[in-house]
């Protein structure tokens, strides 16, 4: 089923964000490709959909896509939108897609062959297979959280590359002022979470955006505290966090 999904996932995708190719997208995708020294052919669009943020999806198949939406346009400027599109291209470049695919297929396989030995009814079920199959399905859950974190690596290495598309400061003023309208607007996170949580450059929780971002601002919410079990649970590494390690990366 995962296969299917990652097959046809350009497609499903393109159809619920309602995106359409951006001759200005393109160009900033062309432009933030070459500075970032990335050879594959991407396709730039925009997701007619008024929530911020970007998105990269695809497949050998249909095409890879980078993709901001309507929303995004209205709260960064151009300079951070390159952020957020190197930011994308990161994901791309690292073949986030592929590795979590391949990743997220362990756990389900994992849970499924102990539930198999569960409920089971041959003869030959004992004790070790019903103690293997709790096993089973108690790793399967430990794998996925471990996956999370691992999801959450990945999103710090996509960071750096939109640094390294721009600065580390035109970087996190994009990521503060995501943050910032999704603190007043969470209603708007509900479709967002509907597919492919991990595609977006922002996913979960958390502000309307303030059109100037200044050092204050990001300093104020770099010592913001995180909560353990929400940053335990998530795709994605708290804002307070990403800011802090864009500090500390060396371009």
């Amino acid at each position: 089923m995962n296969s299917i999904i990652y097959i046809f996932s350009p497609l499903i995708i393109r159809a619920i964000y309602n995106v359409e190719k951006s001759e200005e997208i393109q160009n900033i995708v062309d432009e933030v490709k070459n500075k970032l020294n990335y050879k594959g052919k991407l396709i730039g669009g925009i997701a007619k959909v008024d929530f911020p943020n970007a998105f990269a999806f695809g497949n050998f198949i249909f095409g890879n896509y980078v993709v901001a939406t309507e929303g995004m346009k209205k709260i960064v400027d151009k300079n951070e939108l390159r952020a957020v599109i190197g930011h994308e291209i990161g994901h791309h470049m690292h073949r986030d897609n592929f590795v979590m695919l391949l990743f997220g297929l362990l756990p389900s396989i994992i849970y499924y062959l102990g539930y198999a030995l569960l409920t089971s009814r041959n003869e030959e079920q004992n004790l070790m297979n019903i103690g293997i199959g709790i096993f089973a399905i108690a790793f399967s859950f430990i794998l996925q959280v471990l996956i999370l974190a691992f999801s959450r690596l990945r999103e710090y290495f996509a960071d750096y590359e939109g640094a390294r598309a721009t600065n580390k400061e035109t970087m996190q003023s994009s990521l503060v002022k995501i943050y910032e309208y999704y603190k007043k607007n969470e209603p708007a996170i509900e479709s967002e979470e509907n597919i492919g949580r991990t595609l977006f450059i922002y996913a979960i929780v958390e502000s309307l955006a303030n059109p100037l971002v200044g050092r204050q601002t990001i300093e104020k919410i770099k010592k913001e505290k995180v909560s353990p079990i929400e940053e335990f649970l998530s795709s994605h590494p708290p804002i307070p966090k990403r800011l802090n390690f864009l500090d500390n990366v060396k371009l």
